[in-house]
């Protein structure tokens, strides 16, 4: 028995002694000598070659760059049999095989022959279209999109199917407001609290590609009932690229952006940063008239403000190679901007006899920044199994919100002269882990599953001061002063099958998220919450022809409530219209069905897609008017039901040799049913939005191109908004070798004054009109220069990211 367990130990322990091998060697021009760096090296098993001469297919062991020097080195490598593979742009592709490997060899120096004359002057046409229909999401190719070129990301996401931008830049999609925005499929605070306003000055050059995730796999966080838009930045390369890109308007709209990346061996480096900023005029009309006896009856106000906004933000990625298999990274984003608004409003207050009883003038000053870093790491072990993939992701976001504002009313009739700040912090710390494991089964089905948890821990310290006659200084009001604390812990699994075979694709999946609320505000009794949600997914598709496909996908998705729902401080700033949040909202569920058609033809594109929303106990905002006081007071509650049906149409491709076309059109119907206390409401219409584009290729680098825009406008539970239009005509040129530096001209609304946005809302207790105007004719100049050569992917994983929490009323997150 001794001699068994000896002979075992020395079987088992006979592999860690095994010796490996390196196998190294230097590429040159075969002409000039000089040496090749950024070759591609493919290293394959090889064989003895068959009857015919030909050796049996591999694939790829391992895989390499030429340094500076037009070195290689591949090391850990076992006895046996191998063969190179060596590509390089410009050169004719090289093998080398029955490469037989019982020590450390160097293989010398190996002369590349350039391709012949005749292959360099061929021009690479094809690319990928500016919009792909796939099954769960639509992709914006913007890199291919020559019009990006100057224009921002909420510019961009004007073009995109399902996505409807307003005159005021208040995004949905698919109609709604609760979904997410992410960045290189990453949670950030670039995008979290406000995203229109981040959007205005994000640079669509820096931008590679937008997914708009329609009907997310049971991989996503079940969060954010309309879908995810994850906007990708450019490409990460083998040696070292960039881009700097700047754009200005006559209407004081600037943005800059610079972006370096680079790969040396196993190290990689991606960062990009960026500024912007905008200053703006505006006017306003806002009139409310109260059906209900108070003593006032009408309010009628005219505001003239300005606006100025700064942002900055940057991100940096270290990655590694650790070897083949393994891959780490770590990156750290950061974001800054800041928000000042003054405001000059003529009020004016009449009795139902319409004798004015108020008027008067209200200056209002509001600032706000919103500092935010994220800290990142990711490890990734992929398997000599092809898409066999083990991952773990995480996360601390870390922001620090700051908001004052200042409040004078100067009455020459009526209600006494007052004068009040507000002013509030708000720290919130974000913790995110998450596993994920991918095994394949056989060629054509894999199985997926992984786990998540997300904490975050959020304080919103709150002060009312209000202007002492009599001492002439601000004292705390101590009702509208405290501290409101909040937490939010979920946990969450999932598990996810995909299967292909030949015109088939299915995947289905199941996801399962536990949720913990805990809430506390001075002097008021803690609220606690804690809900289960059970998650399924399903994403077909079936391949009629070469041409046309057919797509289904089918998700229930939850939508919790953020804090600026839940949080109970009532908002005084106006006292005459005022605001609170609801702790005791509940989340609101939604079953998503999308049926598609997808054609492609001839280098023309067209897909038709049906949806059906259904969401239960739907989060909507409410306005009462108190019959005492006349006062206005606007919270949420889960008020009935939402149900929307859309049809979606996009299509484009060329007309002839030099002009192309790309439009998408969606008409929907909602309908919006709901009970507040005992009152009914009920409200519904049509909404949607086109777009359409026309570029022309003069030749030499010239292109010229034309942009419209036409929405109808949006339901909401007590009204809806008007439709809106707008247009642009342009003009760019590539310049260089390469056409890297690309200068362009456009006209924006060049017939139209003012942009104006409406909304009404009517109740049978009040009605209200709210108009806004701002500038928009303008002329923007944009310039843009990438640099740099070979592309490839330096990180293995794109990040954490969560796509959770129904958000404010900032423009839709």
């Amino acid at each position: 028995m001794r001699h068994l367990f000896l002979f075992l130990a020395i079987c088992c322990s006979s592999p860690l002694f095994a010796q490996k091998f390196t196998l190294n060697g230097t590429l040159r021009d075969s002409s000039g000598n000089k040496p090749l760096e950024f070759a591609t090296i493919l290293l394959l098993a090889d064989s003895a070659p068959d009857s015919s001469g030909a050796p049996a297919p591999r694939k790829p062991l391992k895989s390499a760059f030429s340094d500076s020097d037009g070195k290689f080195r591949f090391s850990n490598l076992d006895t046996g049999l191998y063969r190179l593979e060596i590509s390089l742009l410009g050169y004719q592709p090289f093998t080398q095989s029955q490469i037989e490997l019982s020590d450390n060899k160097d293989l010398g120096i190996i002369s590349i022959a350039a391709a012949d004359n005749t292959l360099q002057q061929v021009t690479i046409t094809a690319a990928k279209p500016i919009l792909e229909v796939k099954a769960d999401r639509i992709v914006f190719n913007v890199e291919n999109d020559p019009t990006a070129a100057g224009s921002t990301a909420i510019e961009t996401l004007q073009k995109i199917p399902f996505v409807t931008v307003d005159q005021d830049d208040n995004i949905r999609l698919k109609g709604k407001t609760n979904f997410k925005v992410q960045l290189n499929g990453r949670n950030t605070g670039l995008f979290a609290r406000n995203p229109k306003d981040a959007l205005r000055s994000f640079p669509a050059s820096a931008i590679k590609r937008i997914e708009v995730i329609t009907s997310p796999g049971a991989r996503y966080d079940a969060e954010g009932t309309a879908g995810i838009i994850n906007i990708v930045t450019a490409s990460r390369i083998a040696g070292v690229n960039g881009s700097l890109s700047s754009g200005v308007n006559t209407l004081s709209q600037h943005n800059e952006n610079a972006s370096v990346n680079a790969k040396f061996g196993r190290w990689g480096i991606s960062s990009y940063f960026g500024i912007g900023g905008n200053r703006n005029i505006r006017n306003s009309i806002f009139n409310r008239t109260n059906y209900i006896p108070t003593d006032l009856y009408l309010d009628s106000r005219y505001a003239e403000g300005k606006t100025r906004n700064y942002y900055y933000y940057g991100n940096l990625e270290i990655a590694c190679d650790i070897d083949t298999l393994h891959s780490v990274s770590a990156y750290i984003n950061a974001n800054d901007g800041s928000y000042r608004g003054d405001d000059e409003t003529n009020y004016q207050g009449f009795n139902a006899e319409l004798l004015p009883v108020e008027q008067g003038l209200f200056i209002n000053h509001n600032e706000n920044t919103w500092p935010s870093t994220t800290y990142g790491f990711d490890f990734v072990k992929k398997f000599k199994k092809p898409e066999q993939e083990f991952s773990i992701s995480t996360a601390l976001e870390q922001s620090r919100s700051k908001n004052t504002s200042q409040n004078d009313r100067l009455f020459s009739l009526g209600g006494p002269n007052t004068s009040a700040r507000f002013i509030n912090r708000q720290p919130e710390d974000e913790f995110t882990a998450e596993i994920n494991y991918t095994h394949p089964i056989k060629k054509d089905q894999s199985f997926s599953f992984g786990a998540k948890t997300i904490l975050r821990r959020l304080e919103n310290d709150y002060r009312q001061e209000t202007l002492d006659s009599l001492s002439g200084e601000f004292a705390v009001f101590p009702e509208q002063t405290g501290l409101f604390q909040y937490n939010q812990d979920i946990w969450g699994g999932y598990t996810e099958y995909s299967w292909k075979r030949n015109k088939w694709s299915v995947r289905p999946g199941l996801r399962f998220e536990y949720t913990k609320i805990y809430g506390e505000q001075t002097s008021q009794t803690p609220f606690t919450n804690e809900y289960p949600a059970l998650v399924p997914t399903l994403n077909l598709s079936y391949k009629i022809t070469e041409s046309k496909s057919l797509r289904l996908g089918y998700s229930r998705r939850i939508q919790r409530p953020g804090v600026w729902y839940l949080r109970p401080q009532l908002n005084s700033a106006d006292p005459r219209n005022t605001n609170m949040g609801n702790p005791q909202l509940l989340p609101e569920f939604t079953h998503n069905v999308e049926v598609g058609l997808d054609i492609f033809k001839g280098g023309r594109n067209l897909s038709i897609t049906l949806e059906q929303g259904i969401t239960s106990d739907a989060i909507n905002s409410v306005t009462t008017i108190n019959a005492e006081t006349g006062v206005a007071t606007t919270t949420y509650g889960n008020f009935g039901s939402n149900n929307r049906t859309a049809l979606t149409l996009y299509g484009s491709g060329p007309i002839g040799k030099k002009l192309t076309f790309y439009a998408n059109v969606t008409l929907a119907y909602e309908l919006l049913d709901g009970l507040a206390g005992t009152a009914q409401y009920r409200n519904d219409g049509i909404t949607g939005n086109c777009y359409g584009n026309l570029q022309y290729n003069i030749g030499k680098g010239w292109r010229i191109q034309g942009n419209g825009w036409w929405g109808v406008g949006n339901v909401t539970l007590q009204g809806r908004s008007n439709g809106w239009y707008n247009y642009q005509f342009g003009i760019n040129k590539s310049l260089l070798k390469n056409k890297t530096l690309r200068l362009g001209l456009l006209a924006d609304q060049f017939l139209l004054r003012d942009r104006v946005f409406t909304n009404r809302v009517d109740d049978p207790g009040f009605s209200t009109y709210f108009e806004s105007s701002q500038p928009a004719r303008a002329i923007r100049f944009s310039a843009s220069w990438r640099f740099g050569k070979l592309r490839e992917n330096v990180s293995r994983k794109r990040g954490v990211s969560n796509s959770d929490q129904k958000s404010g009323s900032s423009g839709g997150q």
